[in-house]
C-alpha cells in the first residue's frame, strides 16, 4: 500500500535519496539535512509522520497536492 505524501515533500525526499548524503532510514538525520537544505515542509512532514515516512521508503508514494 502506497503512502499519501505531498508532491513537494516527495521531491525533497527524492533529492536527498539521490544525493546519497544521508542514510534515509536515519529519521533525525534526514530531518536535519532537509532543514539545512531549506526543505522545511518536508522536515515537518517527516518528523510528524515518521512511521509513514519509513513505510514510504519501501512502498512508494501516492502523490497529493
Amino acid at each position: 500500500m502506497t503512502v499519501k505524501v505531498p508532491k513537494r515533500v516527495w521531491d525533497a525526499i527524492l533529492y536527498l535519496q539521490l544525493s546519497l548524503q544521508v542514510d534515509m532510514y536515519d529519521v533525525p538525520r534526514v530531518c536535519e539535512v532537509c532543514a539545512s537544505h531549506g526543505f522545511f515542509e518536508a522536515t515537518k512532514w517527516i518528523y510528524v509522520h515518521q512511521d509513514e515516512y519509513l513505510r514510504l521508503l519501501s512502498e512508494g508514494p501516492e502523490l497529493i497536492d
